[in-house]
Parts: structure tokens; C-alpha cells; sequence
């Protein structure tokens, strides 16, 4: 078995980086484990390894102005009812335009739209409404955790398994075609080298597809993933040498995530 990496590591949008970058294991990627997550947490439990719960306070800043989690909207429970009416599904805009169209309701457009832009990574327009509805229904208290030791250690663990069972890993190996002959895949990457093999599985993201040539009957599959859609996030990672956040404001000391109204959203 081969599997190949266009990277000079394993994990992909799984990227811890050194301790000694940030004096603790940060993640240049994929940094928390949300809700429920059954398959991660069925990989955690085979890897041994445990998840953190995050505990503090979600602030908001509007105009320069700072508010606790516990300041509501004063049409949230309206916002709450017809999210349990729904009968069908809509996008997050659409939502919005059929149930609160008003200028009453400004603020809670606005809220709602950076909540799925900031911290979904979802597109109004596009994004479903019922993909969204439980976690806000429980105003986004579901589980946030960390794992224990970085998503790395799972990519860790993962890796060693898959090498115990004679996987081998070839990195910076970028896939640039794959070909079927006599029932058989061919696999060819970017640097010359072909590796044949009974069968293949691709898994890239996907507007890489596209870079990589396949046999005809795969392109149909590619040309309907292509309606799956695709988010971007910008990830920025400050360090500082103390919590002053904490130091000028005490009830500070335990801010988990601050949604702003900034050109960064999130923080």
C-alpha cells in the first residue's frame, strides 16, 4: 500500500506547529474538536489520547463597545421559534430575507451573518440553515474542546498505524493523474515517479481536483463535486508576551472567543 502527500508531512490542514514558535502546542490548522464528532472521538480513543474542554466567556465588540454572552438580542426568541418551525430548508440568507426583513431586525441580520461567515467558515447565500439550526439553538454552547497534546498527536498516531500495517508514505509526492489499465490504477505524481496498484482513493480538497488528470468515468464524479462548494478561512496566529487582556479588564481573564465586527470577525 502507498499513499502519497504533496506536503513534507502528513496531516494537511492538520498543521501543529513547533512548541518552541509559541510555548504551548498551537495549531496552524485545525485547532478544535466541535460537538459530538463521533469518528474523531472513536480515533481519540483508539489513539489513547484525550480532549480539553474550553471553559470561559464569549464576548462580542460592536462599535468598540465590548458585551458578555449573556447580553441577548431582544428578538432572539423570535430568531429561536421560527428556526423550530422550519419545515424546509433554505439558505442562511433566504432565512433571513423571509423572517426578518425589517429594519428591526438589522442587528440580528448582522449577527447572524458574521456568526456563519467568522465562525462557521459558511457563505450566507449558500450556506443551509438547517446545518446551522442546532448549534444555535443552544446559542453555540455544544462542546468546543482541544485534543490533549495538539491535533498532531492524532496525525501521529495515525501515521504509525498505518505504517504498522506496511503503508508506505511517500511525501512531497504530488499526485498529478491517476489511470485505470486492465482493472488495475496507475498512480503518477509530479516528480516522474508511477506506483500501480489494485485500487486508489483520492482525497484532496476540492478545487485541487481539478489538477489532477482521471480516467473519464471519475471526471462525472468530479464535475457533481463540484456542487458541493468550497469555504476559505485566514487563519492569523499573534503571540504575546502576556494576557494583558486580562490584566486591563479582570473579567476578561476567561475570554474564550470574541466575535468582532472588525474585518477579522473572530477571535
Amino acid at each position: 500500500m502507498y499513499s502519497f502527500a504533496s506536503r513534507d508531512r502528513c496531516g494537511g490542514r492538520i498543521h501543529p506547529l513547533p512548541f518552541a514558535d509559541f510555548g504551548y502546542p498551537a495549531e496552524g490548522g485545525a485547532e478544535f474538536v466541535h460537538g459530538e464528532a463521533p469518528v474523531t472521538n472513536g480515533l481519540l480513543r483508539e489513539a489513547g489520547l484525550s480532549l480539553l474542554t474550553i471553559e470561559g466567556t464569549q464576548w462580542t465588540v460592536e462599535d468598540g463597545m465590548l458585551s458578555g454572552e449573556g447580553s441577548q438580542d431582544p428578538h432572539e426568541a423570535q430568531l429561536h421559534k421560527a428556526l423550530q418551525e422550519l419545515q424546509g430548508d433554505l439558505t442562511v440568507a433566504e432565512f433571513l430575507r423571509r423572517h426578518f426583513a425589517g429594519s428591526e431586525y438589522d442587528r440580528l441580520r448582522h449577527s447572524i451573518e458574521r456568526m456563519a461567515e467568522g465562525y462557521d467558515a459558511a457563505d450566507p447565500k449558500r450556506a443551509s440553515i438547517l446545518a446551522l439550526r442546532d448549534e444555535w439553538l443552544d446559542g453555540g454552547r455544544s462542546r468546543q474542546a482541544r485534543i490533549v497534546g495538539g491535533y498532531g498527536a492524532l496525525v501521529d498516531f495515525l501515521t504509525g498505524e498505518c505504517r504498522n500495517r506496511g503503508v508506505a508514505i511517500h511525501l512531497g509526492s504530488a499526485v498529478s493523474a491517476m489511470e485505470e489499465s486492465d482493472g488495475r490504477s496507475v498512480v503518477r505524481c509530479a516528480n516522474g515517479d508511477a506506483h500501480e496498484c489494485d485500487a486508489a482513493i483520492l482525497t484532496v480538497p476540492l478545487p485541487l481536483l481539478k489538477e489532477i488528470v482521471l480516467p473519464p468515468a471519475e471526471r462525472e464524479r468530479v464535475a457533481a463535486a463540484a456542487n458541493i462548494g468550497f469555504g476559505n478561512v485566514i487563519k492569523i496566529l499573534l503571540r504575546f508576551e502576556t494576557r494583558w487582556w486580562g490584566d486591563k479588564r479582570k473579567d476578561l481573564a476567561d475570554l474564550t472567543f470574541l466575535l468582532s465586527d472588525a474585518r477579522i470577525p473572530v477571535w
